[in-house]
């Protein structure tokens, strides 16, 4: 799963600046060992949310918005907890050949 994660990034690095970080939810973002390895792959920080349904924390902020519940998007961004900040930076990463093997049997 992070081979094709770490695909995915690479080819849209190809296009677009390469972030200091990348914000990650869903169900795969509770892995320590999916995030710390994509985190090797592409030598960036990735930080993940207390909630790892964050699409569904979204919608519930901005109805919350448009009901009044919250004054404005500043007090959303105060309610938004980060719980992990991810950086495993490895020079020598085994991780990069092993991908590149992969991506040659596509």
């Amino acid at each position: 799963m992070f081979f094709e994660a770490f695909m995915l990034l690479n080819n849209l690095f190809k296009y677009y600046k390469k972030p200091d970080e990348i914000f990650v939810d869903g169900g795969a973002s509770i892995s320590d060992f999916i995030i710390e390895r994509l985190s090797k792959l592409a030598q960036v920080v990735i930080v993940r949310s207390e909630c790892s349904e964050a699409a569904l924390l979204g919608a519930f902020f901005i109805a919350g918005l448009g009901i009044g519940w919250w004054d404005d998007a500043a007090e959303i961004q105060r309610n938004i907890k980060l719980s992990k900040v991810t950086s495993f930076y490895d020079e020598n990463c085994l991780l990069l050949e092993k991908y590149e093997k992969w991506h040659k049997t596509l």
